[in-house]
Parts: C-alpha cells; sequence; structure tokens
C-alpha cells in the first residue's frame, strides 16, 4: 500500500442512510460517501420512505462523496414518489452531480 492509498482510506467515511418519519413528512438523513457499496442498505431505506406515503425530504448535509449508485437512487426514489423529493442542505458537490445528471429538475433543491 502506497501513501496515497493509505490517506484515501483514512479520510473516506462510510455512508449511512438513516429515515426519520414524522407526521407530516420523512427524511432520509444521509452522511459519508453515498457509492455502491450502500446501494442494497439505502435501496431498502429508501423503499421504506415510498411505503410511508408521506413526502420525502433528503438531509444531505454531511454527505462527503456521491458517485453515480447514490445519484441513480435518489433518481429511482424521484421516480417512485407522487411529490418531488426536497433535497436539504444539499453541499455544492452534490448540487453538481444534481445539476449535471439533470435530476434538479425531478427533486427540489432547498438552501
Amino acid at each position: 500500500m502506497n501513501v496515497t492509498q493509505a490517506i484515501n482510506q483514512d479520510t473516506t467515511e462510510p455512508g449511512t442512510a438513516h429515515l426519520l418519519v414524522g407526521d407530516d413528512a420523512v427524511r432520509l438523513v444521509l452522511s459519508g460517501d453515498i457509492g455502491a457499496e450502500m446501494s442494497s442498505d439505502l435501496s431498502e431505506t429508501m423503499d421504506e420512505a415510498v411505503a410511508s406515503g408521506l413526502p420525502v425530504e433528503i438531509d444531505a448535509h454531511h454527505v462527503t462523496f456521491m458517485d453515480s449508485a447514490g445519484v441513480a437512487l435518489i433518481a429511482k426514489l424521484a421516480a417512485q414518489l407522487p411529490l418531488r423529493p426536497k433535497m436539504l442542505r444539499t453541499p455544492e458537490t452534490v448540487a453538481f452531480l444534481l445539476n449535471v445528471t439533470g435530476l434538479d429538475q425531478a427533486v427540489d433543491v432547498v438552501s
């Protein structure tokens, strides 16, 4: 292992997804690296959000990295909901991905 690999391993945070269910909405809280390695966990959490029947808010404030798998799962979630999900506290890198992929047309990015 070289120094660059050691630094990259030490600075990456495993991704997490938590669902907070309220009376009027559910909030999907994402943090760390949102990528292919957590696709099954994130997909399961998103299925629970859809099943709730409530509007969905996605809090991405603590997302440090997102790859195409994370973007694809947000697109899938948006397609399954009757109302557009809201992206809250979106980091610039995630907002850029939403813009470049056109996903910003399927979600409401709220400052």
